[in-house]
């Protein structure tokens, strides 16, 4: 079922919590299949959540709008620690980690 999901919080351990944006009630509240830490914010474009590592720069997407968290893509690890929300720009992903700048589109 879709919802209309206001703000979605990671914590380490990727324990993801949705929260209703009419109600401001909790839609859910899971881990997903993205262990470690979190630093960053969560950024939504295009019907998806990016969540990033920040031990490793393991980039998690999942569907947005979900009554419950739909993991659809994971990127292998960048292996650096990565601090800096990532940004959207022209179907580009822009990830920055410790020691460098990442862009990542569709062919």
């Amino acid at each position: 079922m879709k919802v209309l999901i206001a703000l979605l919080v990671v914590r380490d351990g990727g324990i993801v919590t949705a929260y209703d944006a009419k109600t401001g009630a909790e839609v859910y509240q899971e881990r997903v299949a993205a262990p470690g830490s979190y630093y960053s914010s969560p950024v939504a474009a295009n019907g998806h959540i990016y969540f990033t590592s920040l031990t490793d720069g393991t980039v998690t997407v999942l569907k947005a709008g979900m009554d419950k968290p739909e993991v659809v893509a994971k990127n292998p690890k960048l292996g650096e620690r990565t601090a800096a929300t990532p940004a959207m720009a022209d179907d580009v992903l822009y990830i920055r980690t410790e020691k460098h700048l990442y862009a990542f589109a569709q062919k």
